[in-house]
């Protein structure tokens, strides 16, 4: 997983799978340039989105909890 709210030299958004450089699943900080990709070491591979690159217009999160 990967979170980055602040950093300049890395891009600002949430990524999952993959590595920090192309992250498998990447939710951009605007959610206007979030990309997918068909596979990655973290999961099996296939199709996360239709496309490689999209944009969200609605986000509903459920549950969110922070563990220390």
């Amino acid at each position: 997983m990967y979170y980055n709210t602040k950093g300049v030299v890395l891009p600002r958004g949430l990524g999952f799978g993959g590595t920090t450089s192309k992250c498998r699943l990447f939710l951009d900080d605007e959610l206007d340039n979030c990309t997918s990709a068909l596979k990655c070491a973290s999961y099996e591979p296939g199709a996360v989105a239709m496309k490689g690159s999209f944009h969200i217009e609605t986000l509903e999160v459920l549950e969110l909890l922070w563990l220390r």
